[in-house]
């Protein structure tokens, strides 16, 4: 798979949690293309690198901040 389909598979997975009404917050290395998917379906993204094992900790515990109480 291209990196291009995998951002377009992600793209779809959060446009179709938010068509749910849920809410959603989002990790991605992509920053243009991130920011572009939360703008359009109104999640939560963050900039991780996921091999950063510190910064992507620091991106889930933002990301469930933004979402507030889900479980």
């Amino acid at each position: 798979r291209s990196l291009s389909n995998e951002a377009t598979r992600v793209a779809e997975m959060v446009a179709q949690f938010r068509a749910q009404g849920s809410r959603v917050a989002f990790l991605d290395f992509d920053d243009a293309n991130g920011r572009r998917v939360a703008e359009a379906t109104g999640a939560h993204f963050f900039q991780c690198d996921l091999r950063d094992i510190p910064a992507a900790r620091d991106a889930i515990r933002r990301g469930a901040e933004a979402c507030g109480d889900f479980l």
